[in-house]
């Protein structure tokens, strides 16, 4: 009597999510060019007919991976802007912008490859700028808790939005960037909490309405000397657990 052979369910679910994750690595690692049925398949090890049975086409494959950027980078930004909800710690939430940890820095290195990518796939040009309105938001709730309290011009805190977003999308490519030309995570800590602290003083002065002194000083200035959560810049470069980071910064790379 012949055994019946029943066929092995696949959890389609399961499979996607193996299928992503593993075109994800690749654009990480090797850029979009990369991205083929065949060089996916081969990193998530089933066979192309497989993954051909999840993203019928090529372009399935590319819409999937865009729209998995979008989804990591809002996730994230939501994740850090409830995690630093207190006036003190508005400094962190552009921080959390910046690639400082491994996974962040692979994030990036994605986004970079679709920018790359753009003039190939409209639907990679789309990621990336949606990507880019999120920090665009997030900078914007930042810099107006900044200006909560003050007449700060509509003007002028627009343009500091913009210089937000530019600042901590310059750090971005510096700080995801291979090699000794990149920056280390206290330099990148030192000058957000500069840049924050300048902002903050500079409107205090202008358009403070009472004598009150800048947010988080004793004296006006004191905190010139503190980084991210506290840690002084000496701190930082020895390596501390930046409160809210979620890992050790090591000063250099």
């Amino acid at each position: 009597m012949l055994a019946c052979i029943v066929p092995k369910l696949i959890d389609h679910a399961k499979r996607r999510r193996q299928i992503v994750d593993a075109a994800w690595r690749v654009v990480a690692a090797d850029g979009v060019g990369e991205l083929t049925i065949r060089r996916v398949a081969k990193e998530a090890k089933i066979v192309p007919g497989s993954l051909r049975y999840i993203f019928a086409t090529h372009d399935d494959l590319v819409a999937a991976v865009a729209d998995e950027l979008v989804a990591r980078v809002r996730a994230a930004v939501a994740a850090e802007a409830v995690r630093h909800t207190k006036p003190e710690r508005v400094a962190l939430r552009l921080l959390a912008l910046v690639p400082l940890l491994p996974e962040n820095a692979q994030r990036w290195r994605v986004e970079h490859a679709l920018y790359v990518g753009a003039t190939q796939h409209p639907r990679f040009a789309d990621a990336v700028a949606a990507c880019r309105n999120i920090r665009g938001v997030e900078c914007a709730s930042v810099i107006r808790q900044l200006s909560e309290g003050l007449q700060v011009p509509g003007d002028e805190i627009d343009l500091e939005i913009l210089r937000a977003l530019a600042l901590t999308e310059g750090l971005s490519h510096l700080s995801a960037h291979a090699g000794g030309s990149g920056i280390a995570a206290h330099e990148a800590q030192i000058v957000v909490r500069r840049h924050v602290d300048d902002v903050q003083d500079n409107w205090r002065r202008r358009y403070s309405t009472t004598a009150a002194k800048p947010f988080g000083s004793d004296d006006g200035r004191a905190q010139r000397s503190r980084s991210i959560g506290g840690a002084t810049a000496h701190d930082c470069r020895a390596g501390v657990t930046v409160d809210g980071m979620g890992a050790e910064l090591e000063g250099g790379r």
